[in-house]
């Protein structure tokens, strides 16, 4: 695959002049994928990851990328069973990346990681649902053996959380998870009632 031109998509400031910053990689034939550069200094990057560089349904390009990049390439966000996330392993790709609100929660979410520990392959969690979705892919991440990338952090989103008296929040850098039932996480019965939209069936006869 030839690389025609890399251009800057979002850029984040971190300490002192490094920066990290989302890429565009365009090819020739004008298809792009985004890339992840760190560090970037004084304006020059390395790329480190390529994140679903083609769409997720074209598995043998997935393979035809991974072999020409010397880069990581990450892919699964849009897949939903265990023999999508195998097919990606076997075409190549260095990381993957399956979404706990539609892989069958925990019980689907640990099979692929089972699945891509035994291939040698790095998982980082895909999660981009706040309150739920996202307290229970910490509780997920929390427990992995083998992920070395930096998961994605939803939040805090106020118009879901208002409605839990105990949202997980980030303090000096960490999350400090709770072992109660339901993930920690306890709805605030008064909250939730003022956002309660009345609702009536339109079906003949219904009540």
């Amino acid at each position: 695959m030839k690389i025609a031109r890399v251009e800057p998509f979002h850029v984040e400031w971190g300490a002192g002049r490094n920066r990290s910053a989302w890429v565009r990689i365009w090819t020739g034939d004008g298809a792009y994928g985004l890339g992840e550069a760190s560090p970037m200094v004084h304006g020059s990057a390395s790329l480190e990851i390529i994140e679903e560089p083609v769409q997720h349904y074209h598995v043998e390009s997935f393979a035809k990328v991974a072999a020409a990049l010397d880069i990581a390439v990450s892919a699964g966000e849009q897949e939903y069973t265990l023999q999508g996330i195998k097919r990606l392993i076997e075409a190549g790709v260095d990381i993957v990346q399956p979404d706990i609100v539609k892989t069958g929660g925990f019980t689907g979410l640990g099979d692929m990681a089972a699945l891509a520990r035994a291939y040698g392959v790095d998982f980082v969690p895909h999660q981009t649902q706040p309150s739920i979705g996202h307290t229970a892919n910490l509780h997920f991440v929390a427990s992995l053996t083998h992920s070395h990338h930096p998961a994605e952090y939803n939040g805090p989103y106020q118009v879901q959380d208002v409605v839990f008296r105990t949202p997980v929040r980030l303090v000096k850098g960490k999350f400090v998870l709770s072992d109660a039932p339901g993930l920690g996480l306890e709805l605030d019965e008064a909250e939730l009632t003022k956002r309660t939209i009345p609702w009536t069936s339109s079906a003949p006869g219904a009540r």
